[in-house]
């Protein structure tokens, strides 16, 4: 039903209508039903547990279309944030949604993290100060690009700046002149931000 709803809709004016009705998008919300993959799950939260004691860790899961991949990294997002205390956001890049905007998977991951972050009962103001002041004064093509004021509702955000004196989101022109390498930098840049303060799984 979310890609029906889309119809004329940009995949930015669909994820800005979920925050501002529901609060998250549907990436971000717990699952409603699932069961079985224990042994998966459990060598998933093994891998979870490594990482916290320093010892990173990639995971490949393959399978055919329709055999429950993105169900199951959906519950171990939901394990990992709540049992773990960990930052853990998916990306998807699916010929479903047809051509979405450029970047798209990136643009997923980092407004999780950045709502993780800034929001809900694992936030921390400390950080939420620091974050905004990095992604804007720091990195600003990157907060330009991927428009973290869309994660949370662009009115919150406004009034998230304007509490801590921090300047807007620059506008699209700031990227004229940038390369796709430094936006990977940049981007590299704030996941290692988050990561000085909690282990990640994207």
């Amino acid at each position: 039903s979310d890609l029906k709803s889309l119809g004329s809709k940009t995949m930015e004016d669909h994820i800005q209508e979920q925050v501002r009705v529901e609060g998250l998008p549907f990436k971000d919300k717990p699952l409603q039903f699932f069961v079985g993959r224990e042994s998966e799950i459990e060598r998933i939260c093994s891998a979870f547990a490594s990482m916290q004691n320093g010892h990173p860790a990639t995971i490949l899961i393959s399978g055919e279309a329709g055999t429950g991949k993105t169900s199951l990294l959906g519950r171990v997002c939901e394990i990992a944030r709540g049992k773990a205390s960990i930052y853990c956001a998916l990306g998807t890049c699916s010929l479903k949604l047809g051509r979405p905007e450029p970047y798209w998977p990136f643009r997923e991951i980092f407004r999780s993290l950045f709502r993780q972050s800034t929001r809900g009962a694992n936030s921390e103001v400390d950080i939420e100060q620091q974050l905004l002041t990095q992604l804007l004064v720091s990195l600003p093509e990157l907060c330009s690009l991927m428009r973290p004021d869309l994660a949370i509702g662009t009115d919150h955000f406004h009034e998230m700046t304007v509490r801590l004196g921090l300047p807007q989101i620059p506008g699209p022109e700031r990227l004229q002149d940038i390369s796709q390498e430094d936006i990977f930098n940049q981007f590299v840049r704030f996941l290692s931000y988050l990561c000085a303060h909690r282990p990640l799984v994207i």
